[in-house]
């Protein structure tokens, strides 16, 4: 055993002395180090042993085989030995084609045209290896045009073709300029998708898909369309579903049809929760109690599992699953426990507040009950905000969110201070993935000071108030902080008692309605309507100044800074009653996240609420961009005042986080 051992050893040491030394002469492109890391793991197995005629021969072709996939078309290598040890590796690289100019005809400029281009270089990019620029090679060209027609294709031209036109060298810089033709075809629409389960049509299911007829025939769209499908019989039960698509296309329309072999059905049969830590484990059993022995639905089981993710107390929670042989499904929620607690820091600068910085602490698992804690203070330039909540996501056992919550702030606004002390609770529920509604009650301290208005125009300057608020939201947008889509309609209901002065307490309304549209890959169209209308139960003049509406400013009418439309007392905004406002706003990609916006904003004010939808309607036109983020778009916007009226502003320059509507 020792000998073999030191056999081993030697040779290993001999082969060591022995090993080929590469040496590589005539590059100009880049350094022989460089080109040494580039290449030195093809070359390793030469390297590793003595030099040969053979083995140089192999080195000279790797690099030149690299030189002309890199392209180097004419290159030449050479081979030599010097000595016992080194191969020389002798170069003419002769001159490099790259990749240019893409031009695209067929197709107007715009983002269609720069798609194609990039889809043709990916191409001619995956041979690039001995530099940041893209070689051209003719044998690359074929899977060019392969990229740039699927592409097309994706966007619903399932007709189209691309052609290589031209490749011509630009003899001072080397670059190979290309031009591409591209013929779209016809642009293809959705008809209905029909769907078959052995040759019956289900109208439930073509019912649902709908909604997708007439919409542009883009692969995300087919996606879709199938998606829909296969969800619908995986909710209804069938585990195992198969689903074909078979696509026709005439007249411009493409017609799916699906056809669907169900599979079996399975009923619930054991549920086990894995893998919690510090919560609770009945707080997740008692959720799915109510499913064992019910017929297998995948998609309540998957709006369980989101409703317990987005308690923030779990990093991941998925669901496995195991069909048996009594046509019974055991299932397992395995859960991934997130660090329950944590603060938080936040700032920003917005028209109204000025500088804003708040912090905050919070807690998703209190007492091992998944009831979520959070405070927080936050100090801008109009005041202080403080806040305290404990919320309880399944109160009851039921999907109703219970929240108890107590405030503090103070709030210096153009004529008048305030501060505010209350608590109270609320109780929220959803109906599917769209409807949402909340009822509140909260017990309010307030008082008021005049700070430039005239006194009398404040109202009582300190009440308490007892409010009692439902709220319902029917949401379709795609995105909720950035919609390109769908729409949002919201009703607010709220009834105002005061017991100690009976001119405070009110009944207020409010309404709104927002619609978004996309125009373009590049653009979108959005439209908001929104009214509202507070009713005193004593004498309009002693409503609290603080419980009036104030418009003007980033999310109204962008003509006037914020809370500066409307009746004045000193030259300071007094609120009104009952208030109406419109925009209207055309978003378009400039780069990237950067978007550029065009709108028209229409609104007006009433001191009285009898007279709502009377009087004078202000009307604004404006610009701006916006830098979408996860948090939403930060915005930069300039409103002009189309109809000023005297005293009123030519325009207002507006920041702001967070979407107009």
């Amino acid at each position: 055993m020792r000998t073999i051992l030191t056999i081993t050893i030697l040779g290993t040491l001999l082969g060591s002395v022995l090993a080929a030394e590469l040496r590589i002469r005539g590059l100009k492109a880049l350094s022989e180090s460089q080109a040494l890391d580039i290449i030195g793991g093809r070359l390793a197995s030469i390297k590793s042993r003595p030099a040969s005629p053979a083995r140089a021969d192999d080195a000279a072709f790797i690099l030149e085989r690299l030189l002309k996939k890199s392209g180097f078309t004419h290159a030449e290598v050479d081979w030599s030995l010097e000595g016992k040890r080194a191969i020389v590796l002798t170069v003419k690289e002769g001159r490099q084609s790259l990749l240019g100019e893409i031009s695209v005809q067929g197709m107007p400029p715009g983002k269609t045209s720069t798609e194609l281009s990039k889809q043709f270089r990916s191409a001619h990019d995956s041979n690039r290896q001995l530099s940041s620029e893209t070689p051209y090679l003719p044998e690359s060209n074929t899977q060019g045009l392969a990229n740039a027609t699927q592409y097309l294709q994706s966007i619903a031209y399932w007709d189209a073709t691309v052609e290589l036109i031209s490749a011509k060298q630009d003899d001072s810089t080397d670059l190979i300029h290309v031009s591409l033709l591209a013929k779209p075809g016809a642009h293809y629409q959705l008809a209905a998708p029909r769907v078959q389960v052995a040759g019956i049509s289900q109208p439930e299911i073509e019912t649902r898909l709908a909604s997708i007829e007439g919409k542009p025939a883009t692969t995300i769209e087919v996606r879709r369309a199938r998606r829909i499908v296969e969800q619908y019989y995986l909710n209804e039960g069938h585990q195992l579903a198969a689903v074909e698509m078979f696509p026709s296309y005439a007249n411009d329309r493409l017609s799916i049809l699906f056809r669907v072999t169900p599979g079996r059905s399975y009923t619930v049969g054991e549920i086990e929760v894995a893998g919690t830590q510090k919560v609770h484990k009945h707080a997740l059993d008692r959720r799915f109690e109510e499913f064992h022995g019910q017929q297998f639905r995948a998609g309540e089981f998957e709006d369980e599992i989101r409703r317990i993710y987005n308690t923030g107390a779990f990093e991941s929670v998925r669901l496995e699953s195991s069909p048996q042989d009594d046509d019974t499904i055991d299932l397992t929620i395995r859960v991934k426990e997130a660090k329950p607690d944590g603060y938080y820091t936040y700032g920003g600068v917005g028209s109204l507040e000025g500088p804003l910085l708040g912090a905050g602490y919070y807690h998703r698992n209190i007492l091992g009950n998944l009831w979520n804690f959070s405070s927080g203070l936050e100090v801008s330039g109009i005041g202080l905000l403080g806040d305290v909540r404990v919320t309880e996501p399944w109160f009851l056992g039921q999907n109703l969110r219970f929240t108890t919550r107590a405030y503090a702030n103070t709030r210096s606004y153009d004529g008048y201070d305030k501060s505010e002390v209350g608590g109270g609770v609320e109780l929220g529920w959803n109906l599917g993935k769209h409807y949402s509604s909340n009822l509140s009650f909260y017990n309010s301290y307030i008082e008021t000071s005049a700070d430039g208005i005239d006194p009398s125009e404040l109202g009582p300057s300190y009440y308490f108030i007892h409010r009692l608020s439902f709220d319902q939201s029917i949401d379709h947008r795609n995105n909720s902080l950035l919609p390109t889509d769908g729409y949002f309609i919201q009703l607010k209901n709220e009834l105002g008692l005061s017991f100690y002065n009976e001119s405070v307490s009110y009944f207020r309304t409010d309404a709104r309605f927002s619609t978004y549209q996309p125009v373009s890959e590049e653009s979108h169209i959005a439209f908001n309507l929104q009214a509202g209308m507070i009713i005193p139960s004593g004498k309009s003049q002693n409503l609290p100044i603080d419980l009036r509406y104030f418009l003007g400013g980033a999310s109204t009418v962008r003509s006037f800074p914020e809370r500066e439309l409307g009746p004045s007392s000193n030259g300071y905004p007094r609120g009104g009653e009952a208030y109406w406002s419109a925009n209207l706003e055309y978003i378009h990609t400039l780069k990237g996240l950067l978007r550029g916006i065009a709108f028209f904003d229409a609104g007006n004010l009433n001191e009285n609420y009898e007279d709502f939808g009377s009087g004078r309607t202000n009307i604004a036109a404006g610009v701006g961009l916006r830098f979408d983020l996860p948090i939403g778009p930060v915005r930069l916007e300039y409103g002009h005042n189309l109809n000023p009226d005297d005293g009123d502003p030519s325009g207002a320059l507006h920041f702001a986080i967070g979407t107009t509507f």
